[in-house]
């Protein structure tokens, strides 16, 4: 018996599916058994990664696991796992993820991380599969694409190599039922790295259609502010350009939240990395930069709002110890539609 944990998302199901076509005896782990939607063959067990006492009867007589990252559920599991006589451990892990490193770059690294060392300390052979992309990341885009022939996200020139959670599926298959795969530390990636633009390019020729991507999910901005209105909408401290032979790669600076006294130590920022200065940097100097500015100031707060179509920003806050605090839906209209804005916060853990 093969246990199939988060057997319901993406790379869950397709673990499922292809075990099953296999033959092999598979029982997935869920919450809500009563709305898996899994086929007929598949013993579906109610639990919770994040509730070890639901982990015992999950793992009873099971062979080999394949554990899907929740944040914080690595020990649990993994002393569950052992103590259930598992032979084998599958972790969907982290591409991020730098071995040796004392700390993790991003806290999405950083709990990963902390998922495979409960795993590896448990004493079960495991395997780490690292993935960075994945192809239903696309689906981001469908809206728009059903609406026109244009899509609007930010950096175009981005490029990763994204896998199928088929594919991804099909290595968990291959590590939970064959040997020689204990200690390794697999990076799963697709086939070839594409842009954004290529990605979208590939899209539309699938669906015999020509499709264009634009650079449009920065701001609520469409035009960008002349020199005295950006220089009278932000604090004149704070300020930071990148320059790379007299060309100016991207830039950061700050705006008050609030002129009443309780937010003086809250500020908003913006942050700008030219498309052909992406993947060199560039963003992380800038927000270390500012983070430095700030906290020699007493700021102990910095907010910032990002489409969440923009997850490359995204990522690159969470990697400079922002959080993710809420979300404000349909804060404005941008290029003629209702759009959400993700609310990030960073705060300063020497600024008391």
């Amino acid at each position: 018996m093969l246990l199939v944990t988060g057997a319901t998302g993406n790379v869950g199901r397709q673990v499922v599916a292809q075990l099953l076509a296999a033959g092999t005896p598979v029982r997935a782990l869920t919450r809500r058994p009563d709305g898996a939607g899994l086929p007929a063959g598949v013993e579906v067990v109610a639990g919770d990664l994040t509730e070890p006492d639901t982990l015992p009867a999950a793992l009873s007589g099971v062979k080999a696991a394949f554990l899907f990252p929740v944040p914080g559920s690595g020990p649990a599991f993994a002393a569950a796992a052992r103590a259930a006589g598992v032979a084998r451990i599958a972790v969907l892990s982290s591409a991020e993820i730098v071995d040796g490193a004392a700390h993790q770059a991003n806290r999405v690294a950083e709990f990963h991380a902390e998922i495979e060392r409960a795993v590896e300390g448990s004493g079960v052979p495991w395997t780490f599969l690292r993935c960075a992309a994945f192809a239903t990341n696309t689906l981001q885009w469908a809206g728009m694409i059903r609406a026109g022939d244009t899509v609007s996200a930010p950096y175009p020139q981005a490029s990763f190599a994204p896998v199928h959670e088929a594919d991804v599926a099909a290595v968990v298959a291959r590590v939970l039922t064959a040997d020689g795969h204990a200690g390794a530390r697999y990076r799963v990636t697709g086939p070839a790295a594409l842009t954004q633009a290529e990605q979208v390019a590939v899209i539309g020729a699938a669906l015999g259609r020509r499709l264009r991507f634009v650079d449009g999910q920065a701001s609520f901005e469409t035009v960008a502010p002349d020199w005295p209105a950006f220089d009278a909408g932000r604090l004149p401290h704070h300020r930071f350009v990148a320059v790379d032979a007299g060309t100016v790669l991207g830039w950061v600076a700050v705006t008050p939240v609030s002129t009443r006294p309780v937010y003086a130590g809250v500020v908003e920022h913006s942050v700008y990395v030219d498309p052909a200065a992406h993947r060199r940097g560039i963003g992380n100097a800038l927000l270390s930069a500012l983070i430095a500015s700030t906290e020699a100031a007493g700021i102990w707060t910095i907010q910032s709002g990002i489409f969440p179509e923009n997850r490359l920003s995204i990522r690159l806050h969470e990697r400079a110890g922002f959080r993710v605090v809420g979300v404000r839906e349909r804060l404005g209209r941008h290029h003629g539609r209702w759009r959400d804005v993700v609310l990030l916060e960073r705060r300063s853990r020497t600024v008391v």
